[in-house]
């Protein structure tokens, strides 16, 4: 019979060893007496975001994409063709699931075959984001062969957009005497 609440305190306590809670395992469960479901959490976190981002590239593009903006600019003005700049990320959702489910297509790859492509990561280059006035990714920007902006788009956009965005700029930039033919 304890004589004080202090004595109650300081009394030891035995606790059978099936009872006390696991150390050091890998309880994901909050409370199993390890923060270790912590480090479990960041793991499958850290899993998802790696498999995620690497799932863009291991889809082959139908496009023929060129990285240095000047050389295809230089190349745009010499063979009298349009330019399709492609701003974007690695870490934007919508520019990776536009690699996968939009430039992966052959009839969108068909349909580009006459312009230069030309892809900017936004994060490598960002004077050229100023250049452009690209505040978003993705964004396309669509020219003529003289650098004129055409068209520009921000955000998703479908293969069936930009197939027939295309197209419709195809006929605009069809020279007259190739028209009637």
């Amino acid at each position: 019979m304890p004589t004080s609440p202090r004595q109650d305190r300081e009394a030891p306590v035995s606790v059978p060893p099936s009872a006390e809670p696991a150390r050091g395992g890998s309880c994901p469960l909050p409370g199993c007496g390890s923060r270790s479901w912590v480090l479990w959490l960041l793991l499958i976190i850290a899993a998802l975001v790696y498999f995620n981002s690497s799932r863009a590239s291991s889809v082959p593009s139908a496009v023929a994409w060129d990285t240095d903006i000047e050389a295809a600019l230089a190349k745009a003005r010499q063979a009298r063709r349009p330019v399709l700049l492609k701003f974007h990320a690695t870490w934007c959702g919508p520019c990776r699931e536009m690699e996968r489910e939009v430039y992966s297509r052959k009839d969108v790859g068909d349909t580009l075959k006459s312009w230069i492509n030309v892809s900017i990561d936004g994060d490598e280059h960002p004077k050229v984001l100023d250049r452009y006035n690209v505040d978003v990714v993705p964004t396309l920007v669509m020219l003529d062969s003289d650098g004129k902006e055409l068209f520009r788009y921000v955000g998703y956009m479908s293969a069936e957009e930009l197939t027939k965005t295309i197209k419709a700029i195809d006929k605009t930039l069809t020279p007259p005497e190739e028209a009637g033919t």
